[in-house]
């Protein structure tokens, strides 16, 4: 065990049971960023990021981004298809 997983850890090797020669299986997490990220603005404001960032529409086909009220695809390479997914407002 390298000195620098003895200092990540805080402990020493006799703590944890680790002899010589031990195979370490180390476990990476990512933490932090959670989705609620428009907490505290105003309003208005808050209804105009929704609307330009997060209500839109996808295409099944192509997965272009459209807007919220639309109903067949702009895309050309999918053939303008009507598969597109609902809106529910939450």
């Amino acid at each position: 065990m390298t000195d620098l997983c003895r200092h990540a850890l805080g402990k020493e090797n006799i703590y944890y049971n680790v002899h010589k020669e031990s195979t370490l299986h180390l476990v990476l997490r990512l933490r932090g960023g959670s989705r609620g990220g428009y907490t505290i603005q105003e309003p208005s404001l808050l209804l105009l990021a929704l609307k330009y960032n997060e209500k839109k529409m996808v295409c099944r086909k192509c997965y272009a981004r459209l807007p919220a009220r639309s109903t067949n695809c702009r895309k050309k390479k999918c053939g303008h298809t009507n598969q597109i997914p609902t809106v529910t407002d939450s």
